[in-house]
C-alpha cells in the first residue's frame, strides 16, 4: 500500500496589500491584511523598530484589526538614512 504525504500546513493563506500616498507634508502608507488584530499589532511594532534603526522616531501609527496606517513627515524622511537609499 502506498503512503500518502502528510499535510504539514493547513489553514488560510493571507495576502497583504499596501498603498502609498505622497501628501504635501508627509508620506502616507496603508497596509491591509486579513490575519487579525494581533498581526496588526505585531506588524506595527516591527515597522516601528525598523524605522527606529533608521533614526525615524515619533511616527504616527494607527492600527485596526486588519489595517496598519502610518505617516512619515517628508522633512524627517529627507534627513534620514532612508533618503540615501532612494
Amino acid at each position: 500500500m502506498a503512503k500518502k504525504p502528510a499535510k504539514l500546513f493547513q489553514g488560510q493563506v493571507s495576502s497583504m496589500t499596501y498603498s502609498k500616498r505622497l501628501l504635501e507634508k508627509e508620506y502616507s502608507y496603508t497596509i491591509s491584511h486579513d490575519i487579525g488584530s494581533k498581526w496588526s499589532m505585531f506588524l506595527s511594532l516591527m515597522l516601528q523598530h525598523i524605522f527606529k534603526r533608521f533614526q525615524l522616531t515619533d511616527l504616527a501609527f494607527d492600527v485596526t484589526d486588519n489595517t496598519i496606517f502610518f505617516t512619515i513627515p517628508r522633512q524627517l524622511l529627507q534627513t534620514s538614512v532612508i533618503e540615501k537609499l532612494h
